[in-house]
């Protein structure tokens, strides 16, 4: 599938549109162009779901009442979630293990954006079993002979 001409053919289409309707379109576009990037590239993959989030909170914005709100954070909680594992498995792979424990920092601090939602969406998530797990992840790698 050519993503490129796609991304092309959705600017085209949705120059001029309002906010929402140009973010519900992008969203859906970079959810799949991520989910297709993730085995082979997943740096690109990671870039593609910073914008599907940008996109979900753009919508967000546009919430009328409590309940979509909270459906546009839990969305973007579940996006952020998605981003989170990419980059484990990303640090994962990496042989220098400075970079690596960079990068499960930066997980880390993923899933904890996740725990400190205020309204307890957090609860319908992994996010503490993968906080946790991380966080024991971390510590291993940080004490003497850990990678």
């Amino acid at each position: 599938m050519d993503f490129e001409q796609r991304r092309v053919d959705l600017e085209r289409e949705y120059q001029g549109s309002n906010p929402f309707d140009r973010a519900y379109a992008f969203l859906a576009f970079h959810l799949e162009w991520a989910d297709a990037l993730s085995a082979a590239d997943p740096e690109a993959a990671i870039r593609q779901y910073r914008l599907a989030e940008d996109c979900q909170l753009t919508i967000g914005t546009g919430a009328t009442s409590g309940g979509e709100g909270l459906a546009s954070m839990g969305a973007l909680y579940e996006i952020l979630g998605k981003r989170a594992d990419l980059v484990e498995r990303l640090a994962d792979r990496l042989p220098d293990p400075a970079a690596a424990r960079r990068r499960l920092d930066e997980a880390l601090v993923l899933w904890k954006r996740i725990l400190d939602d205020p309204n307890g969406l957090s609860e319908d998530t992994p996010a503490a079993e993968r906080h946790r797990r991380l966080t024991e992840k971390l510590a291993a790698r940080r004490s003497p002979g850990g990678r």
